[in-house]
């Protein structure tokens, strides 16, 4: 699927987005590793989607669009011996009851449901879930005119603030700044505030916010902000892997590290 050179797209399917060609924060993710990493990527295929990518992606639906997680999300049974006759009748009683909707455990529904509400009524994440709108998706070009793309958990136009939901074990501030380490946060944020400047969907006072949660009672919530610093230090970063990638594509030729000696400090 090609794109335009910028849109700001509401209500696209997620299959549609990830089928859209384009840097997007997973990309750049590997990127960042090496061209080599990226192009390995690219080529190989999808696995299904793990327990934790599941429960995740219900988290997500249940805070952002609950209509839709009550639609699209069914409690697997359990307790039916499916080598049974009674069992094969209720199992297929089930799946036609259920036709289209994922499968989930009723442990990881009470999750999601547990994480969606302790979102809802954190002030600050709650108060823009109320205005904002969810699962915005842009397009646009970078500089050197590579297609970019990003999709974001919420905007907030009245507090012109861009969220994105983490899922942690530690959402306190030194447990979560180990994360944003970790997983290299800071490109994501830089990468989605790039994209909302070049869509218009926001401008240079746009903020970038995460709302990390904690996946176990009390399903604890911090909300934070990256400093204008480590923003400025990654739209620099960035700039450099759109740059490495364009050549990586031009020449067909995908380096993994540096061949050179690296002196480290252990």
């Amino acid at each position: 699927m090609t794109q335009p050179k910028s849109k700001i797209v509401y209500d696209l399917d997620a299959t549609e987005y990830h089928a859209t060609k384009g840097l997007s924060k997973t990309r750049l993710a590997y990127l960042l590793k090496s061209p080599a990493h990226l192009k390995a990527y690219d080529t190989t295929e999808r696995d299904e989607p793990t327990k934790d990518q599941i429960l995740g992606t219900a988290i997500h639906e249940a805070t952002l669009e609950p209509d839709k997680f009550a639609r699209n999300w069914a409690i697997a049974p359990v307790g039916i011996d499916r080598r049974t006759t009674v069992g094969k009748a209720a199992y297929a009683d089930f799946v036609a009851a259920n036709v289209g909707k994922q499968l989930i455990s009723a442990e990881d529904y009470a999750t999601a449901t547990a994480v969606a509400k302790s979102l809802r009524d954190n002030p600050a994440f709650g108060g823009s879930l109320r205005v904002g709108t969810p699962e915005i998706s842009l397009f646009a070009e970078s500089d050197s005119g590579q297609p970019i793309k990003a999709r974001l958990d919420l905007f907030d136009s009245e507090r012109n603030i861009v969220w994105d939901i983490k899922t942690t074990i530690a959402a306190d501030p030194f447990g979560f700044r180990k994360e944003c380490f970790k997983y290299a946060y800071a490109l994501q944020a830089s990468h989605y505030l790039d994209l909302a400047r070049r869509t218009g969907l926001g401008n240079k006072d746009t903020k970038f916010a995460f709302a990390a949660v904690e996946k176990t009672a009390p399903y604890a919530v911090g909300v934070y902000f990256l400093t204008a610093e480590t923003i400025t230090k990654w739209d620099g970063i960035i700039k450099g892997l759109v740059s490495l990638w364009e050549i990586a594509e031009r020449t067909e030729t995908y380096p993994s590290y540096s061949p050179e000696f690296i002196e480290i400090d252990a």
